[in-house]
């Protein structure tokens, strides 16, 4: 399957296979600017002006601007919550 990177991609949140069961405390939410990206496994984000891969399993939710995965991942990335 072969995605062109767009403004931001349409992801079909609702068929994507997010991770559902964390510990609410060891989560953060972020923001990110559009979606490259998306395989089986991960998804490609622009964070910050950064391109940054993120895996499924590590995700919680995902709205149009903001991503909920876990602290451990987002640690890893050096990434910010909102």
């Amino acid at each position: 399957m072969a995605f062109k990177p767009t403004p931001s991609l349409e992801v079909d949140f609702d068929e994507v296979g997010f991770c559902e069961e964390w510990n609410t405390e060891k989560l953060v939410e972020v923001a990110y600017a559009k979606v490259n990206k998306l395989t089986d496994k991960a998804i490609l984000l622009v964070i910050d002006d950064d391109e940054v891969w993120i895996p499924c399993s590590q995700i919680t939710e995902m709205t149009g601007d903001t991503i909920t995965v876990t602290k451990w991942i987002a640690d890893e990335k050096g990434l910010d919550g909102v």
